[in-house]
């Protein structure tokens, strides 16, 4: 499926990253996109969302 979606440019998503493991071996597999309490809590406060991603962007750098 990774392949598959990397040749017609689709974005796939991994669900349900709960563990350090799991989020390794979707990374490993060649997965762009996840989400999983690992990653964060479901919320519908959008502050949230932008923590969420200035701590992505901080983990990257």
């Amino acid at each position: 499926m990774i392949g598959l979606a990397q040749e017609v440019g689709a974005v796939l998503a991994a669900e349900g990253i709960e563990t350090e493991a799991e989020l390794a071996a979707v990374i490993a597999a060649g997965m762009t996109a996840g989400q999983g309490y690992l990653l964060g809590r479901p919320s519908v406060h959008p502050v949230d969302w932008s923590a969420w991603v200035l701590q992505t962007e901080t983990a990257s750098a």
